[in-house]
């Protein structure tokens, strides 16, 4: 048989393109069974693989990847804690997590948040409140964006049950995903304004975000609402073994929705409760040192102090560091009722004043403890007070001592009186002792017999009625009113207590002089004569 007959005889001028047509055929179909990856992930498909296997356990990497929000120190700590709270490795199954504006709080905490856990849990549901139904439908709409068109989060979650189930409801009601089982009739999110119905829905979780506006949270009716709705209507639509509250929120007032929570937190047990304010304070939750900024590269330090001068500290501790006790306080009513020192304080009354010093001593380098606290001050012929230096320490009893005689070398006060009380009563008196065989003074024990609060009450009179001033230039001015604002309600009072002890010193020494100025003539006239 010819070999031209034979089904497989290629003709010598045909070769090369039939090769090259076999060759571009083959790279066809490795590249059809090649699968596609983003180079950006790695070099190789499984390197892509890892990396989007890590953002499914990874918020902070999901974050950064599919919003292009790198996480800032204090986003991986809420998110840290909120990793705790949903996959229920805490006791407690609530979460607050207070912080001031425009920290990210809602990005991180809703907008990331819940697309990242109904990708990882495509069955379950969660329930968004914030403040209004416009809002409320703002923050879904971006949610619902997420869910059914971010192709990055389509990339970490390609599970077919994590896309939208239009069919069943997909809309401003109820997003509904393929993973939504068969039988539940409540959808995988749900996004309500507060104080809209919710009835007979079920939630795995419930996010509130900021669900209270500044005007609703400083008004008692609506603080009353807003305790009775979380009470009656929220908690009955959570999850009874396995569900979650996380609660994201500025506080405007102390008897705002926080302070409910705060309340629970102490009496029921099933909150917990994360502080995050603008500059730390001790025992910060994250770390940080005090002072440091929450964020910053957010909040730098030009921020912090052009937001300082255009608000009262009380307010800029209530919206930046979440602390609500200064605004309204029990007995120190105003800020504004502490003076400045007058301009010519130092060159015109500061030499024709009495100086003392009022102490409350604390024995202890513990940072939980109380703290040791010396005030020196001034008091001028109408019994007016000045608020001149406050020593805030840590101190045992020898470093106490030691820095005791330091300032009274210093500053020659007329008096010094330290309060004691019957437990360190004898280490007192032995510490006076001491300092008394070194430098020449005149210290005063003063016994409390009143309550603290009573005691307060002597200096608010005195501010209220202009009669006391303080250097408000001082670098210990901001923690002295933030303390003097919050009393009672803050952990610490001590530098309350040399307050009030240097208030009482100023009131005997008015009535001491008082009394000798109605002394019989007589008598003034033969101590004049001698």
């Amino acid at each position: 048989m010819p070999r031209s007959s034979s089904p497989f005889y290629v003709p010598g001028d045909k070769v090369d393109e039939i090769v090259d047509e076999i060759a571009v055929r083959a790279e066809a179909k490795r590249r059809k069974n090649v699968r596609r990856f983003n180079p950006a992930l790695g070099s190789t498909a499984e390197e892509a693989d890892e990396r989007l296997a890590a953002m499914r356990d990874d918020i902070n990497l999901y974050g950064e990847y599919v919003f292009g929000h790198k996480p800032a120190r204090v986003h991986r700590f809420w998110n840290r804690v909120v990793d705790d709270l949903v996959h229920r490795r805490i006791r407690q199954n609530k979460l607050l997590i207070l912080a001031p504006p425009n920290s990210a709080k809602s990005s991180w905490n809703s907008l990331i948040r819940i697309p990242h856990y109904l990708g990882n849990n495509p069955n379950k549901h969660v329930i968004f409140l914030t403040s209004s139904d416009d809002m409320s439908q703002s923050f879904g709409s971006s949610i619902k964006t997420t869910l059914a068109e971010n192709e990055r989060h389509a990339e970490v979650f390609p599970d077919t049950a994590c896309r939208p189930h239009r069919s069943r409801g997909w809309s401003g009601t109820g997003l509904y995903l393929r993973g939504t089982p068969v039988g539940d009739k409540d959808p995988a999110f749900k996004a309500v304004g507060w104080g809209m119905t919710i009835m007979g829905a079920r939630a795995d979780g419930i996010v509130l975000d900021d669900v209270l506006d500044q005007k609703t949270a400083e008004s008692e009716a609506g603080q009353r609402f807003a305790q009775s709705y979380y009470d009656k209507t929220i908690v009955p639509r959570l999850h009874t073994t396995q569900g979650w509250i996380l609660a994201v929120m500025t506080r405007y007032a102390e008897g705002d929705l926080g302070g409910h929570f705060i309340r629970l937190a102490q009496e029921s047990g099933d909150w917990i409760v994360y502080r995050t304010p603008l500059e730390a304070e001790d025992d910060d939750p994250m770390g940080r040192s005090p002072g440091e900024s929450l964020w910053p590269e957010q909040f730098p330090p030009e921020f912090i102090q052009a937001t300082r001068k255009r608000m009262t500290i009380a307010t800029y501790n209530l919206v930046f560091n979440c602390d609500p006790t200064g605004v309204g306080g029990d007995i120190f009513t105003n800020e504004s009722y502490f003076k400045p020192l007058p301009d010519n304080f130092w060159d015109e009354i500061e030499p024709h004043c009495y100086i003392g010093q009022a102490v409350d001593l604390a024995f202890s380098k513990s940072k939980t403890s109380c703290f040791t606290v010396i005030l020196t001050y001034a008091v001028d012929k109408n019994y007016n007070l000045y608020l001149l230096h406050l020593d805030r320490a840590h101190y045992q009893i020898r470093d106490s001592e030691d820095r005791l005689k330091d300032l009274i070398r210093w500053v020659k006060p007329i008096v010094t009186v330290i309060e004691t009380e019957n437990f360190h009563d004898k280490t007192i008196r032995a510490m006076v002792r001491r300092i008394m065989s070194e430098v020449t003074a005149n210290i005063q024990l003063e016994k409390a017999v009143k309550d603290k609060i009573m005691r307060a009450r002597l200096p608010a009179g005195m501010a209220e009625y202009g009669k006391i001033f303080v250097d408000q230039d001082a670098p210990w001015y901001r923690a002295f009113i933030m303390e003097v604002l919050g009393f009672p309600n803050r952990k610490y009072k001590d530098q309350v207590d040399v307050l009030s002890l240097a208030a009482l010193t100023v009131q005997n020494m008015e009535e001491a002089f008082t009394h000798y100025r109605q002394k019989p003539r007589e008598f003034e006239v033969v101590m004049s004569a001698s």
